[in-house]
């Protein structure tokens, strides 16, 4: 799946789970559907403000508590999620197994 599509998945996961865009995202989400250069990736970086905005993460992840090292300290599923992104090399593709 391309980036687009990833996005494009997650933004629809989101919103179903009650994430509402505010101003900082409503251009990139009209320029979603057309703003990629020839590789498949975008022009800007405005996804990354998008996939790594807290809100964003709770409603894809969700809030539940996790104990993801099997020890005493739990987290919340979104913290875990978001902090396994922003390490990761590719992030979109990180989020295309959650969407």
């Amino acid at each position: 799946m391309e980036n687009q599509q990833i996005l494009q998945k997650a933004l629809k996961k989101a919103n179903k789970a009650g994430f509402k865009e505010d101003f900082i995202f409503s251009g990139f989400v009209q320029e979603l559907l057309c703003s990629h250069d020839g590789d498949g990736g975008f022009y800007n970086r405005d996804w990354e403000s998008l996939i790594f905005n807290k809100d964003f993460a709770k409603a894809i992840f969700g809030s539940e508590m996790i104990n993801p090292y099997g020890d005493k300290y739990f987290m919340e599923n979104w913290k875990y999620h978001l902090q396994k992104m922003v390490i990761s090399d590719y992030p979109i593709l990180y989020l295309e197994n959650y969407v």
